[in-house]
């Protein structure tokens, strides 16, 4: 009974590669299958009812053109159920919004797996041929190692970068950043089946130079008056007249002196005259 549901694609969607026109018959049989799926737990019946509404959900979302819608539905089904060919839908809706970088590697994922018939995998080959006429390459040279590499502010990388980077065909906005550097910016045109290269050095920022304290600011300069009146200086006082000495008195000691000399000479003579002896004669007395 599985090989009769699995007899994909039909006549009238054979010229692509897993429409989700067909997903409904399919979807039973994914669901049954026991999935390679990268959980270690099975996904339990709740699970497994809720991934089996969303994939008829994008089924619906995809027929009604509403590409992003059915994206989003196939994501979150593959999220609880993973399985091979909910990448095929997936591939689909990336294709329709133009989008062939992310349906390349969807395309790819699918056949790096073994479900699906040799017809299903020659009819995604031949999508992936179609979608690299889309796409070009970009060869990263970085440096210095870690630096984070954001390819149009979604595709985020780390430096180094082996192997060249898928890209589409256009201008393409490169920010290459990392702490301690300053953010280089690069715009880069790709081309259908080309490589284009892009190498970059980081500078580092340089350290900051130390402060200088500025001098003080001068002082105000000191007005002076127009006219500057001199003043004569003050007249000295006069100076005091000096005392006038008063003459000491004549000592009086040499006169007496004298009068003792006169009178012991006189007493002398008077002896050698033989004259009658005086009366002493008394001090004077004052």
């Amino acid at each position: 009974m599985l090989s009769q549901r699995l007899t994909y694609p039909a006549a009238a969607h054979r010229a692509r590669p897993f429409r989700p026109h067909t997903a409904a018959v399919l979807l039973a049989c994914l669901l049954a299958l026991p999935c390679t799926s990268r959980l270690a737990a099975q996904p339990s019946d709740a699970e497994t009812t809720r991934a089996k509404q969303l994939f008829e959900s994008g089924v619906a979302e995809y027929d009604a053109g509403h590409y992003a819608n059915a994206l989003s539905r196939f994501q979150e089904a593959y999220r609880i159920k993973p399985h091979p060919l909910v990448r095929v839908n997936i591939a689909n809706c990336y294709q329709r919004l133009d989008r062939p970088v992310e349906a390349i590697e969807n395309f790819e994922g699918f056949l790096s797996m073994t479900q699906g018939s040799q017809a299903q995998r020659e009819e995604v080959r031949a999508a992936l041929r179609e979608l690299r006429e889309k796409v070009g390459q970009i060869a990263l040279s970085v440096s210095p190692p870690g630096a984070r590499i954001l390819i149009d502010d979604k595709d985020e990388r780390h430096a180094p970068v082996s192997d060249p980077v898928l890209a589409s065909v256009g201008r393409h906005r490169v920010t290459i950043s990392l702490e301690g550097y300053e953010t280089a910016l690069r715009v880069i045109d790709v081309h259908a089946r080309e490589t284009a290269s892009l190498q970059v050095a980081l500078a580092a920022v340089p350290a900051p130079e130390p402060e200088i304290a500025a001098a003080p600011p001068p002082p105000p300069p000191i007005e002076q008056p127009d006219e500057v009146e001199l003043l004569e200086p003050a007249p000295a006082p006069p100076l005091p007249e000096p005392a006038t000495a008063k003459p000491a008195p004549a000592p009086r000691r040499r006169h007496r002196e004298v009068r003792s000399f006169f009178w012991l000479w006189s007493r002398a003579l008077r002896r050698r005259a033989g004259w009658p002896r005086a009366a002493p004669v008394p001090p004077v007395r004052r």
